[in-house]
């Protein structure tokens, strides 16, 4: 049995836009996984900071499919509310979102991606100020946030090393690849499509050897 619930402070009073909405099989181990900052940096800080105010809710028990239609018609699409990510699957499985990277697929399938390539000429010659710097490391504070290479120092890359990478994978973006949801025409396509990073495709296929995932020669 599966249920269906709300995380929200005792001013936000409206479900479908506020708060968090989540399902769970196991709804006591989820909320430990919550407090412990698995997943949702929001929830995280409002069920330990603000524990006090914070209100949890089981609004829905039932079947598993019929707990993810509710969790859909209540977080239809991203960012609503607390939630990042829309509802009506289980992450973080590539099957998942399996309808929308379908809809990315179709739109991308047979042709090259080149939003970096847009962002990177719209942003030449520019700089964020220093109070959109700042204002961006307050809200990263504020949400709990933590970087993960806080406190460790790297030097530089020598210029055979980054000759190494580099040549190590020229061409690899490019080629075409079998996934569970299809056939794709490169690495970045099929991404695009799972809503992942090209060097996560890589190892699904590569390293961890992930049924349904392979190179197509």
């Amino acid at each position: 049995m599966h249920v269906v619930y709300w995380i929200h402070n005792d001013k936000e009073t409206d479900i479908n836009t506020e708060g968090y909405i989540g399902v769970s099989g196991n709804f006591s181990k989820r909320l430990a996984a919550h407090k412990s900052g698995y997943g949702n940096k929001f929830v995280k800080n409002n069920l330990i900071s603000n524990s006090n105010s914070t209100i949890i809710e089981i609004i829905f028990e039932g079947e598993e499919q019929a707990c993810y239609d509710i969790e859909f018609k209540l977080r239809s699409n991203t960012n609503i509310g607390w939630n990042i990510s829309e509802g009506g699957s289980k992450p973080p499985s590539p099957k998942g979102n399996k309808q929308r990277a379908l809809k990315a697929s179709s739109k991308l399938k047979g042709r090259k991606i080149t939003w970096g390539d847009k962002i990177s000429k719209a942003r030449k010659g520019k700089s964020n100020s220093p109070e959109s710097i700042k204002k961006a490391v307050d809200t990263r504070k504020a949400n709990g946030y933590i970087p993960w290479n806080k406190g460790k120092q790297t030097g530089p890359q020598s210029l055979e090393t980054v000759k190494k990478r580099s040549v190590a994978m020229k061409g690899k973006n490019s080629r075409k690849v079998l996934t569970p949801l299809g056939k794709f025409n490169s690495i970045t396509e099929a991404a695009a499509a799972h809503n992942l990073k090209t060097q996560t495709i890589h190892a699904r296929i590569s390293k961890y050897k992930m049924e349904g995932y392979s190179y197509v020669e």
